[in-house]
């Protein structure tokens, strides 16, 4: 199960980092992270 698991998980990291609005979202984040930052 282990080795069924891992690739799994794996699968589901890709898809959220393709995601676009998990994607839009970071980038958002991201984005006002740095301006409150300065």
């Amino acid at each position: 199960m282990t080795s069924k698991t891992f690739p799994e998980s794996k699968i589901n990291l890709v898809k959220r980092s393709l995601d676009p609005n998990t994607a839009l979202s970071q980038n958002w984040i991201k984005a006002n992270r740095k301006q409150f930052s300065t």
